[in-house]
């Protein structure tokens, strides 16, 4: 049901919170490096956009706003996470936790897009319809 889908909605914002969590309490990294920055930028683009693909689930859907969302996170995380984890197989960076930050980012990066996509398509569809 769309409750049910909508607990595990929140549990995908609590897991980008707790991805955020372990970033930022990251000794060895300082606070500024570009890797835990775009990490955060792309869980807080994660999460603005879960939540409003709940509200969706819950009837109180902004369709608009709702697709600004999932095409900013799919760009905030493509761009971020797959620049970083091409500059982790390049060697510029060594930290393998923030790999595992990345891959999760661009697997959502790939959900975000098919969301925007099936939006595009879906709405041409329904015009082409009523033609």
């Amino acid at each position: 049901s769309d409750e049910t889908r909508a607990l595990f909605g929140y549990a995908l914002i609590l897991a980008a919170a707790l991805l955020m969590l372990v970033a930022y309490f990251d000794r060895y990294t300082q606070m500024n490096a570009p890797h835990k920055l775009t990490q955060h930028f792309s869980m807080l683009a994660v999460m603005l956009a879960t939540l409003f693909e709940i509200r969706a689930l819950l009837s109180k859907d902004l369709p608009r706003v709702r697709l600004a969302l999932f095409a900013a996170a799919f760009a905030v995380c493509t761009v971020f996470s797959l620049s970083n984890a091409i500059a982790f197989c390049t060697g510029v960076y060594d930290d393998l936790t923030y790999l595992f930050f990345d891959l999760p980012a661009l697997g959502l990066a790939v959900y975000y897009a098919a969301k925007c996509l099936a939006a595009v398509f879906g709405e041409v569809q329904d015009g082409k319809e009523e033609a």
